[in-house]
């Protein structure tokens, strides 16, 4: 399962990231549109569900399962490609402590980008029930 490590940390950073400048957005604005609400809760659920991948006691169906769910073009690797993505879509959160952030026009225009983010929260939405599918050898 070493070998999964890294892959699995590097996409568990992105997550925190987009659940991160989701967060911003939402406590900064005084109505954050829907979408980011969904964005942030449906990326907080795919994070949860990573983190059971590195636990050390997998389920043997799991464990053999983890070459392909790694697998170039797999639900990992597609599951990282939404959350770039939507990353890309997202404003940027200021660095450091106390720094609030005045956000311009452009990074406010989530709605120009609706359809866009409803067709990566179903890409992810997809995938995150095969990875869901994947773990349930942990539960029997």
């Amino acid at each position: 399962m070493a070998e999964f490590a890294a892959s699995l940390l590097a996409l568990m950073q992105v997550a925190d990231k987009v659940i991160r400048a989701c967060s911003h957005l939402i406590s900064a604005t005084k109505d954050a549109p829907r979408d980011i609400v969904i964005v942030s809760s449906e990326v907080t659920s795919l994070r949860t569900i990573l983190s059971f991948f590195g636990e050390a006691d997998l389920h043997r169906t799991t464990a053999e399962a983890m070459p392909a769910l790694f697998a170039p073009g797999g639900p990992i690797d597609a599951c990282r490609k939404s959350i770039d993505a939507l990353e890309r879509l997202l404003p940027s959160i200021p660095t450091g402590e106390g720094k609030k952030r005045l956000f311009r026009m452009a990074d406010l225009s989530w709605a120009l980008k609706e359809s866009e983010v409803l067709k990566l929260l179903a890409e992810l939405n997809l995938h995150k029930s095969t990875l869901l599918l994947a773990l349930t050898g942990n539960l029997l």
